[in-house]
């Protein structure tokens, strides 16, 4: 292999491993921290919270699940490893599940309109976009596992 080819690989798996390394970051945080602080404030600040946190976050997250499953999917397609086909499917799987499941729930809780009769509402949405993004989490730790270990078995 050329040297120049081997520099694009390297920059492919560093921008593949960085980027699901921050995304996974950034949803384990989102799932394990800030999702149970809401449920210790009242449901209107709860929602209030996800309607600020939530456009900021989206827009780190779609755009590191992106470059990670990209430049996965490059890396197995040069490659023909494993580990890449295993990152490329669950990071870009994401924002597929994201848009199908997630973004239903998000709707509900950015506009209020289900949630205005009772609390009980809230904490309803709340703890169902809870559970789908921890399903997110989950994919992203294997993903970003698939390419740690296999970088550090190379």
């Amino acid at each position: 292999m050329h040297l120049a080819d081997q520099r694009v690989i390297a920059a492919l798996e560093s921008a593949a491993t960085i980027s699901a390394g921050l995304f996974t970051g950034a949803a384990s945080y989102i799932t394990l921290v800030e999702q149970p602080a809401r449920f210790k404030s009242s449901a209107e600040t709860a929602r209030r919270n996800f309607q600020h946190t939530y456009p900021l976050a989206a827009r780190m997250q779609a755009s590191l699940a992106l470059v990670a499953g990209g430049s996965s999917l490059v890396l197995a397609l040069l490659k023909k490893s494993t580990r890449y086909y295993v990152a490329a499917a669950a990071f870009l799987s994401i924002p597929v599940f994201t848009i199908a499941c997630i973004f239903p729930t998000n709707n509900r809780l950015l506009s209020g309109k289900d949630q205005d009769a009772n609390a009980h509402g809230v904490w309803g949405v709340l703890r169902k976009w809870g559970l789908l993004h921890g399903a997110r989490v989950v994919a992203a730790a294997a993903g970003f596992g698939a390419l740690v270990i296999g970088r550090t078995a190379a």
